[in-house]
């Protein structure tokens, strides 16, 4: 997810991950102007509407204040036929952070 139209600059983090800030892959957005909980889904497929590979993939997080570089955070989880439920310790100002991994029914 990105929300950051006219502060994406500063997110110095995710330019080095994307190459530059490209977000066809990411879910975009208006600049967010309060803090607080934000969630994000991800059906398992590629920007061409692909079921990707099962393995390990990172979700990252980051955000910029007074423009400037600001807190970043990357989580790893695990994309299988098997559940994947976590809850990490907060990190950088990210708290009560719970990934979830649910493999699609057949």
């Amino acid at each position: 997810m990105v929300n950051a139209a006219e502060r994406k600059q500063y997110l110095t983090n995710w330019y080095k991950a994307t190459s530059t800030g490209n977000s066809v892959d990411a879910l975009t957005g208006a600049t967010i102007n309060t803090h607080g909980a934000r969630n994000c889904t991800w059906n398992g497929k590629d920007a061409s509407g692909n079921i990707v590979n099962d393995g390990t993939y990172k979700v990252c997080m980051e955000f910029t204040e007074n423009n400037g570089t600001g807190k970043f955070a990357s989580f790893t989880f695990t994309k299988s036929t098997v559940a994947d439920d976590q809850a990490p310790g907060a990190k950088n100002n990210f708290s009560n952070i719970s990934l979830k991994w649910a493999p699609a029914v057949k």
